[in-house]
């Protein structure tokens, strides 16, 4: 099975918080005695994103309407690198507020495992599956999805 994802834990991404995907991936299993999925890592850098901002506004709670305001301009010109990978938040158009930084990955599922097989950027790892014809149809319909084919 094909599908896409914005996170692994075996993402090269790293930071000093969390350090690297797996680093942070293997002390949650152990507080939590289950993975992570991509919602919970990025939950957890949205609580970077937040701490980040608020530390730049060097106001304790609780804050007034001008500070949340800062606080949010602050948030929104976020530009950063976390262990779940870049962020940075569109500042107009139809993505605004999206992070926009975010490379996704396809990902192939074998044997009850992620694997990743597609990187936007670089195609170095081919899917695996019995028929040839199959995997191009497959790979040029969630390359589509994705945005990484045309």
């Amino acid at each position: 099975m094909i599908r896409g994802s914005v996170w692994l834990p075996t993402a090269a991404f790293s930071d000093d918080l969390f350090g690297s995907a797996a680093d942070y991936a293997k002390a949650f299993e152990e507080k939590h005695g289950s993975p992570p999925d991509y919602t919970a890592a990025g939950c957890s850098a949205a609580g970077q994103v937040l701490q980040a901002a608020a530390e730049k506004l060097g106001q304790p709670p609780s804050l007034s309407e001008d500070a949340r305001g800062k606080l949010n301009d602050l948030i929104a010109g976020t530009d950063m690198q976390t262990f779940y990978g870049p962020i940075k938040f569109a500042t107009e158009g139809d993505h605004f507020h999206n992070n926009t930084a975010l490379d996704p990955m396809l990902v192939q599922i074998q044997a009850g495992r992620s694997r990743r097989s597609h990187r936007r950027s670089r195609h170095k790892r081919r899917s695996s599956t019995r028929s040839p014809g199959w995997a191009a149809a497959l790979d040029a319909t969630a390359g589509r999805s994705l945005g990484l084919t045309q």
